[in-house]
């Protein structure tokens, strides 16, 4: 399993994870740009992966998250940086990670952690290294 809760990736004593964090406010943009002063790391409720397992799901995955808006307002991925994805974008991750033979196993916690996400309405951040 490469997904860790918050509690497991405390326990590798490590910080060199991507953070998948839900959003919790309702106004998570201003101007068309990531609000990041409102973001705090380490939630509990957050699902990390290690940047050396990242890679490899990044390779399988990555065009589903390239649609992230950035605190400048543009948009793709940053590897260092604070990713959004609203309501729309997490329902379309979720529905394409469902519908692709995805490694259930090794990603597990990913997609049932993702449909709280889309059932929350806020969408989430995926937070770089």
């Amino acid at each position: 399993m490469i997904f860790l809760t918050e509690d497991e990736r405390r326990s590798t004593h490590s910080t060199c994870y991507f953070e998948f964090q839900f959003c919790e406010s309702d106004i998570p943009l201003k101007n068309g740009c990531v609000r990041d002063n409102i973001i705090k790391s380490w939630k509990e409720d957050s699902l990390c992966i290690s940047d050396d397992d990242f890679d490899g799901f990044y390779k399988l995955y990555g065009s589903l998250f390239d649609c992230a808006v950035f605190p400048n307002g543009e948009r793709g991925f940053d590897y260092c940086g604070i990713n959004y994805y609203g309501k729309d974008e997490t329902e379309n991750i979720l529905a394409k990670l469902s519908a692709k033979n995805i490694d259930r196993k090794k990603y597990a916690g990913l997609i049932p952690w993702l449909k709280i996400a889309a059932e929350r309405g806020k969408g989430f951040y995926i937070l770089g290294l």
